[in-house]
């Protein structure tokens, strides 16, 4: 099991109390949930001219920060919110972005 995935796990036992059963439950509705919200902010960032952002840049890091302190990922969802006011460019937020995917990868469906 990865890092995240445990730490996912470890969350949702000790806040919800959910058997590990009702956490690979949780899981997989919410890696789907996580990847298009994840992968729609990232095909923002592909689409932008040079200087700009996505308009709807702040509501999809709002809702990817909130999906992942859902799920008990703290630390990703901070990196998320200091992403969304770091003042970087489209490209520099896209490859802050791929870090990110790499990282929850375990989490995210494949395909």
């Amino acid at each position: 099991m990865s890092d995240v995935a445990a730490a996912v796990q470890r969350h949702l036992s000790k806040t919800l109390g959910l058997p590990p059963a009702s956490v690979a439950s949780v899981l997989a509705k919410a890696g789907p949930v996580l990847h298009r919200e994840l992968s729609a902010l990232e095909a923002d960032l592909a689409a932008c001219a040079p200087g700009s952002l996505p308009e709807n840049l702040d509501k999809r890091i709002h809702r990817i920060k909130g999906d992942l302190a859902n799920i008990g990922l703290g630390e990703q969802s901070r990196r998320v919110q200091v992403l969304g006011g770091s003042g970087l460019g489209a490209a520099e937020m896209a490859r802050e972005l791929a870090r990110l995917l790499d990282e929850l990868a375990p989490l995210l469906p494949r395909g």
